[in-house]
């Protein structure tokens, strides 16, 4: 697992991290703080697991959700930057997929967007796991957002 590298990475850059996760559940900042230190560059985390806490508490504007679909870049674009605004971080990371069984409308299961916002750049992936076990997606999407983060910093 990269995330004692992004940790340290994040630690030597003075950067601090907040993530806005939704299909892996807190899990992606769970990772960060296993390690001593995390609290020197963790700043803020939100799970934000259905629609209405994504626009209540995120402010995504529900015409999003209707143009685009909940699993989808402009959403993790908004997770994000939004997260970003709230926090006092330098580093914003947004989650949405379909870890199944069933798909969000308009998604496959095994479907992930991730965006990251670093430096003010932000940086969209979109992966598609396909029809693994609902732990597999989850695990599979944990790992590659470190790995991204890594690669960034």
């Amino acid at each position: 697992m990269k995330s004692l590298s992004v940790l340290n990475k994040l630690k030597n850059q003075n950067l601090k991290i907040a993530f806005a996760e939704s299909m892996t559940g807190g899990r992606v900042a769970s990772e960060l703080v296993k390690h001593p230190g995390a609290s020197n560059v963790f700043d803020l985390g939100i799970v934000a697991y259905s629609v209405d806490v994504k626009e209540d508490v995120l402010g995504i504007n529900k015409e999003i959700f209707d143009i685009h679909g909940v699993v989808s870049k402009a959403v993790s674009m908004e997770m994000a930057h939004n997260v970003l605004l709230m926090a006092y971080a330098n580093v914003g990371v947004g989650v949405t997929g379909s870890a199944g069984p069933n798909a969000e409308v308009g998604s496959d299961v095994g479907e992930v967007w991730v965006t990251i916002v670093l430096r003010g750049d932000y940086h969209s992936y979109h992966f598609k796991f396909g029809a693994l076990d609902r732990e597999e997606i989850i695990i599979k999407t944990v790992n590659a957002i470190y790995h991204l983060l890594d690669q960034l910093l």
